[in-house]
C-alpha cells in the first residue's frame, strides 16, 4: 500500500472537517449578531381595542347594580345606580313618576342641571354626566308649581383613565432559549393585576413573572395576555407570544453531525480506493500496470497533472454533495415548537426542492423576511384564491370548514388573533399555519400574513435526525 496517499486521504479528511466546524462558527457567530426586533400590524384584537403594538383596551364583563327605590314625594321615586367610584363618566338613574308636570334636576359640585324636564306619568331612564375626580351630588324634582321635592345626596368619583401599562421588552413575538419566560414591567393606578387570569403583585409599581411556556410534555410555546385594572374598572392589556427556539449551537450540532457523517462515507469510500489500487499482489496486476502506478505515485508528488487528477477527484462527490442539497434536497433544522408534535424542536430534516406542485396541507420550507432571512416550517393551509377565515375555534374557507383531522386532535382550536379578520389570498401566494395552533406565530400575527411562491424552499420529505426533549 501507498502510505503517501493514505496520509493524503487523512489529510484532506482533516482539512474538510475543519473547514466546515470554522463555517458553522461563522454562522453561529452571525446569527448571534442579528436584531431580533419585530413588526405588528394593528387590528381588533378578539380581547379589545389595540391602541397601539401589542397594547389594547379590553373588553370586561359588568354587572351594574341599582340602589333601593328613593320617594322623593308621594309621586315620584327615584333608582341610581349604586357605586362609589366609576370609569363611565356618568350615572344611571330610573325616575318613576306617579303624575304629571315633574321636572328632575341633579346639581353637579354646585352646577345645576335639569335632567329629565316635563316629566309625565311614566318611568324614565336618564343619566347624571360627572367631572374627573369628585362628584358631589344633590338630586331632586320640581313639580308644575315650582315646589321642590325631597333631595338625595350622593359622593361619586370620575375615574375614566385607564392604568398606564408598560412592558419592559417587546414580547410580541418573543423567541427564547429557556423553556420559561420572564415577563415584567411598569404599571401605574393599578388595583388588579392579572396574567393569563393570575392575580400577580404589584410592588412599586413594578411587576414580575416567570411564565412556563411548556405544555404537557412536548408542546413548546406560549400565547400571554396581561391585564391591569383600577378601582374603576379602567383596564390596559397587553398581549404577547412567547416561543421557544433552539439555541443556535444545537442546530449547527444537528447540521454539523450531517455533514460530518457524509465526509466520513467520503473519506471511507477514498480509502478503499487507495487501498484497492495499490496492492501489489502479482497476481492481480501486470508489471507495465506496476509501472504505470509507480509513474502515478512520483505525479503526485511531482507532476502537476497528477495533482490536477487528484484534486478533481477530490472535487466530484464533494460537487455531487452540492448538488444534491443546493439544488435536490434541503436540509433544515426545526427552530421552534409552532409544528409540534409533527415536526419536534431542534430536529433536523429533509426539504425536496424539486416538488413544486403545492397543496393545501403539505409542510413546507420558506425563507422568511420578516425573521431575517431564517428558514421556517409552517403548514399551507389557504392556496390562492382562497377566502380564509375563523368561526368556533376552526378553519374556514371558502364557506366551508377545513378537514384538519389528518394532523390536527380533535381538541385543538385554532383562534384569530384579531377578531373577525378574513384573509384573501393573492395570487402566487400561500397562507401558513403551524400545527402547534396555540402557540405558533404565523399568518395569523405575521405583518404581511402570506408567503410567497419564490420564498418556498421545497416539501416536507421526512426527517434525518429527530430531537427529543426531558419532559420536565
Amino acid at each position: 500500500m501507498n502510505k503517501s496517499k493514505v496520509y493524503k486521504g487523512f489529510f484532506v479528511i482533516s482539512l474538510v472537517c475543519f473547514s466546515t466546524i470554522l463555517l458553522l462558527g461563522f454562522i453561529i457567530v452571525n446569527q448571534r449578531k442579528k436584531n431580533k426586533s419585530r413588526e405588528w400590524t394593528k387590528g381588533e384584537s378578539p380581547y379589545g381595542r389595540e391602541i397601539e403594538p401589542g397594547y389594547f383596551v379590553p373588553v370586561l364583563s359588568k354587572t351594574i347594580f341599582f340602589s333601593d327605590s328613593i320617594q322623593l314625594n308621594s309621586d315620584i321615586s327615584v333608582v341610581f345606580e349604586d357605586v362609589k367610584i366609576t370609569k363611565e363618566g356618568c350615572i344611571r338613574i330610573v325616575v318613576d313618576s306617579q303624575a304629571d308636570g315633574y321636572s328632575l334636576y341633579a346639581v353637579v359640585n354646585g352646577k345645576r342641571k335639569c335632567i329629565v324636564p316635563g316629566i309625565r306619568a311614566a318611568k324614565y331612564e336618564a343619566s347624571i354626566q360627572l367631572v374627573e375626580g369628585n362628584n358631589d351630588i344633590e338630586l331632586y324634582a320640581i313639580d308644575s308649581e315650582d315646589i321642590p321635592t325631597d333631595s338625595v345626596f350622593l359622593h361619586v368619583v370620575s375615574d375614566t383613565v385607564a392604568p398606564k401599562l408598560e412592558m419592559d421588552e417587546d414580547y410580541r413575538l418573543y423567541h427564547t432559549k429557556e423553556k420559561t419566560v420572564s415577563i415584567s414591567g411598569t404599571v401605574d393606578d393599578c388595583d388588579k393585576l392579572m396574567i393569563d387570569g393570575i392575580e400577580y403583585a404589584v410592588k412599586n409599581g413594578r411587576f414580575n413573572c416567570d411564565l412556563d411556556i411548556t405544555t404537557g410534555s412536548e408542546t413548546i410555546g406560549h400565547t400571554f395576555m396581561v391585564i391591569a385594572q383600577d378601582k374603576a374598572g379602567n383596564a390596559s392589556g397587553y398581549m404577547g407570544c412567547a416561543e421557544y427556539i433552539a439555541p443556535v449551537e444545537d442546530r449547527a450540532l444537528g447540521l454539523l453531525m450531517v455533514i460530518l457523517c457524509m465526509i466520513l462515507c467520503l473519506g471511507v469510500v477514498y480509502l478503499y480506493d487507495v487501498i484497492k489500487n495499490n496492492r501489489l499482489d502479482d497476481g492481480e496486476i501486470s508489471r507495465s500496470q506496476k509501472k504505470r502506478r509507480n509513474s502515478k505515485r512520483v505525479s503526485w508528488r511531482y507532476d502537476v497533472q497528477g495533482i490536477v487528477c487528484n484534486v478533481i477527484e477530490l472535487l466530484i462527490p464533494i460537487a455531487i454533495i452540492l448538488i444534491l442539497f443546493k439544488g435536490i434536497f434541503c436540509l433544515s433544522v426545526v427552530q421552534s415548537g409552532s409544528m409540534e408534535p409533527t415536526l419536534m424542536t431542534g430536529s433536523t430534516v429533509v426539504y425536496n426542492r424539486l416538488d413544486k406542485t403545492l397543496n393545501r396541507g403539505d409542510i413546507v420550507a420558506f425563507i422568511s423576511d420578516e425573521y431575517y432571512g431564517e428558514i421556517f416550517s409552517k403548514r399551507i393551509i389557504g392556496i390562492p384564491g382562497d377566502r380564509i377565515e375563523f368561526k368556533d375555534g376552526n378553519v374556514v374557507i371558502n364557506g366551508d370548514i377545513l378537514d384538519e383531522k389528518g394532523y390536527l386532535s380533535a381538541d385543538v382550536e385554532t383562534l384569530p388573533m384579531y377578531k373577525g379578520m378574513i384573509y384573501n389570498v393573492p395570487k402566487d401566494c400561500y397562507f401558513m399555519l403551524g400545527d402547534n395552533r396555540e402557540y405558533s406565530a404565523d399568518s395569523r400575527i405575521w405583518n404581511d400574513p402570506y408567503i410567497n411562491n419564490s420564498k418556498i424552499i421545497g416539501t416536507y420529505v421526512g426527517p434525518i435526525m429527530e430531537a427529543k426533549y426531558d419532559k420536565r
